[in-house]
């Protein structure tokens, strides 16, 4: 109701992405205190550090598996079906 008496066209949705429909996954968050450090001394911060890393193990899983699921079809492929 408040920002629409200010004039904000932006609506809040306490409702889970998955309730209102979303397909996708929620965005992190550093926080104030993580920002905060950031902004006073131009370095990141270790929760930021953090998160990185995770993303990062994550993409080499998800590149491995991808790695996997294409050897499985070549193996697939060049199986000869003799069974005819």
């Amino acid at each position: 109701a408040r920002l629409q008496e200010n004039g904000i066209a932006a609506q809040v949705d306490h409702r889970s992405l998955a309730e209102q429909g979303q397909d996708r996954a929620p965005t992190r968050h550093l926080g104030p205190a993580a920002s905060g450090y950031e902004r006073r001394t131009g370095q990141p911060s270790r929760r930021r550090l953090d998160f990185e890393q995770e993303v990062s193990e994550r993409l080499k899983l998800a590149k491995e598996a991808g790695e996997l699921e294409r050897q499985d079809l070549a193996v697939d492929q060049s199986i000869l079906d003799l069974s005819g």
